[in-house]
């Protein structure tokens, strides 16, 4: 990586915040240091990975499936333009994620890594959005390590962020995400329709209960009651509908299971609600690739994600390919089982039929 200083790093991240839509002559060396600086996390951020996938495998005594990624570069230019944080300070623009079976699994492996076990310094024991979930309904287990290697780092800070989740907090996760993709509007940070924000809300409220976690603030633990309400707003936006919708909508590239190399470029475009995916062994053809789509804003939904596998991409970031069936198919039997034998004939007449009838089936 380029050997930037601190104060450059910082400079340029204040250049792009203060930027508009449009990258004009003037700011592109400005945007080349941050891609750079972002660029720098991925060699770290794969070691990383790498022990992940390791002691995941040995706690679950199975394949577990782990992800890297680079922090999308719209995302860190909202998150500069919010003002709380340098370009410098930000602890993900690097980020590792393994998903776990259970609830145990899962804070087994954190444990491990609390208790000192990886070769990386642990540098911060982040959010425990386990034991106090965000408002919104998002619930998972953030790590912060650094990397401190010379030869990687350029002699800079490096940490790379640790996501610990159960499959259940995945789908509630990327099912967020999917919909504000399509919608347009950026549901994870609690931006957008306020009906689809407490429909996942309440959503994560049933999944905490299922995973006896605690309660998503503002949810009620009363499970009728909660239950009541999901119906409730899953029948205002008919949420199932939208959300089976999606699978059968998707379209992309043909081909891209064939694809060799370990890094990934996905791209989503809303417009055409496609997907592309390509893949490179090469370093530098990665970062200028993306580089080029970036300033342009030709492609703002990219992302930068490193698998063992490219099978594994769909599922390790379901909300790219629409893929929502997990979460679906968990709330639809909530739903249904949640519905009262008397008004089951109404509801099998409604435009939740196909659906309660396919779990009745079952």
């Amino acid at each position: 990586m380029n050997r930037y200083s601190k104060r450059t790093i910082i400079e340029a991240g204040k250049a792009v915040a203060n930027s508009g839509p449009d990258v004009t002559p003037d700011l592109i060396d400005a945007f080349r240091i941050a891609h750079d600086w972002r660029y720098g996390h991925l060699v770290p951020m794969r070691r990383v990975r790498r022990e992940l996938s390791d002691k995941a495998r040995r706690v679950a005594n199975n394949p577990v499936l782990t992800a890297g990624r680079l922090k999308r570069f719209q995302s860190i230019r909202a998150k500069l333009k919010r003002g709380n944080l340098t370009l410098y300070q930000m602890q993900d623009l690097g980020g590792a994620r393994a998903i776990m079976s259970s609830a145990d699994q899962a804070r087994r492996l954190t444990q491990w890594y609390l208790d000192g076990g990886s070769k990386f310094e642990l540098a911060n024991q982040g959010n425990d959005y386990w034991e106090a979930p965000k408002a919104d309904g998002y619930r998972s287990r953030h790590l912060i390590l650094r990397v401190d290697e010379p030869e990687e780092t350029g002699g800079n800070r490096i940490v790379v962020e640790l996501q610990i989740r159960t499959k259940l907090q995945h789908s509630w996760a990327t099912a967020v995400e999917a919909v504000g993709l399509v919608r347009g509007e950026n549901l994870k940070a609690g931006q957008g329709n306020a009906d689809w924000l407490r429909f996942f809300a309440v959503a994560s409220g049933e999944f905490a209960a299922e995973e006896q976690q605690p309660m998503i603030p503002g949810v009620s633990s009363d499970r009728e009651e909660r239950r009541a309400e999901l119906r409730d707003i899953a029948d205002r936006l008919d949420a199932i509908g939208t959300l089976e919708s999606y699978n059968r909508a998707i379209r992309q590239t043909e081909g891209f299971l064939n694809l060799k190399g370990q890094s990934y470029l996905v791209r989503y475009d809303a417009t055409k609600r496609g997907v592309e995916v390509s893949s490179y062994s090469n370093f530098s053809r990665l970062q200028n690739a993306a580089f080029r789509e970036e300033i342009s804003n030709q492609h703002p939904d990219t992302v930068v994600i490193e698998l063992d596998k490219v099978g594994d991409l769909r599922s390790a970031y379901p909300n790219y390919f629409l893929d929502v069936r997990m979460f679906s198919d968990r709330i639809k039997s909530v739903l249904f089982e949640s519905v009262p034998t008397k008004v089951l004939a109404h509801r099998r007449a409604s435009k939740w039929a196909p659906f309660l009838d396919f779990l009745r089936r079952d």
